[in-house]
């Protein structure tokens, strides 16, 4: 839903997202090294996802400046192959969360804010994500986002986007290969295949590099289409 204290200005949204089950894909290693194939699916259980967001605007939207709170949690319920073959089913479900809060402002220079034909917008957004405890990551990400449009012929418009996120490490995480399966509810040892116990290790290993390096945002924009909204 959203509010608005200050008619064309002011704009406040509150959004609420839960999920009782979800799935996401989870790669053998982060980056561009891992084959297309080389991935397993992660069983999300109760996901719920709080957000509020303030945007002031000026110049019938032109220019606006916005400030963001997310907050999101979830347990590991299981692991699967690429076939949804579960191979370690999760008893401990311990709760991950995290606080992450955005400030930033775009400038929209095209004909139509919900479909533009022509011109150019840009946006530029920090995210930082709130440590927990002093085991936590400490890093903020920075964002850029402009696309361009072009219009050709009377009904059709080429769009061309550069987005770029970047993930600054002020202080890094917990490293522990036990500490950090234990948080995440995957005791990868009582595995007995080879293959599954690799594939668990490599969801740990992950987390492990995620504390060290952070994680920029994903290609596209979290919140690719409610900016342009």
């Amino acid at each position: 839903m959203d509010y608005h204290p200050i008619d064309k200005y002011l704009k406040i949204d509150i959004f609420n997202e839960g999920l009782s089950k979800a799935t996401i894909q989870s790669y053998s290693t982060r980056g561009m090294d891992s084959s297309k194939d080389d991935f397993i699916y992660i069983g999300i259980d109760k996901l719920q996802f709080l957000g509020l967001r303030t945007r002031l605007s000026f110049y019938e939207k032109m220019v606006e400046f916005y400030l963001m709170g997310y907050k999101n949690e979830y347990s590991i319920d299981n692991l699967k192959d690429k076939d949804n073959n579960i191979f370690f089913d999760s008893t401990d479900n311990k709760i991950q969360n995290s606080t992450i809060y955005t400030a930033g402002f775009n400038i929209d220079y095209t004909d139509d804010k919900i479909d533009p034909r022509v011109g150019v917008r840009f946006d530029y957004s920090i995210d930082y994500s709130k440590h927990k405890n002093s085991d936590d990551i400490d890093f903020y990400i920075s964002n850029y986002n402009i696309t361009g449009y072009i219009p050709i012929g009377d009904y059709s418009t080429w769009a061309f986007n550069y987005f770029r996120s970047d993930a600054n490490v002020i202080k890094k995480g917990d490293t522990d290969v036990d500490s950090v399966s234990s948080s995440l509810g995957l005791d990868c040892s009582i595995l007995t295949d080879i293959k599954d116990k690799i594939d668990c290790q490599n969801v740990v290993n992950n987390q492990i590099i995620a504390n060290s390096n952070g994680t920029a945002t994903s290609l596209g924009g979290r919140t690719r289409d409610l900016d342009h909204m």
